[in-house]
């Protein structure tokens, strides 16, 4: 079975371009999501694979933290930060 990541490939590429280093950056979330700059398709896809994988169960949490460089306590909190994400980029 092929993992999260090769699934939604978009999705995982955009989380370890855009946020694994922005904390080493100084730049917030909102800061990240405003600096992408992707044709709309690109964008499309990752909102589509994005909330393709808030519908997963389990969710790979572990996986979306681990690209992200992002630390959560459990799939709950993931999932909220990145349905904030994928509504910040829905904008």
């Amino acid at each position: 079975m092929a993992t999260a990541k090769a699934r939604y490939p978009a999705l995982f590429e955009f989380l370890e371009a855009w946020f694994a280093e922005s904390d080493l950056d100084g730049r917030t979330d909102d800061q990240v999501i405003a600096a992408y700059r992707a044709p709309k398709a690109t964008r499309a896809q990752v909102v589509r694979e994005g909330r393709a994988v808030l519908k997963l169960q389990p969710m790979p949490w572990r996986q979306v933290a681990m690209s992200a460089n992002r630390r959560f306590p459990d799939q709950a909190a993931c999932a909220a930060w990145l349905e904030a994400v994928i509504a910040a980029l829905e904008r």
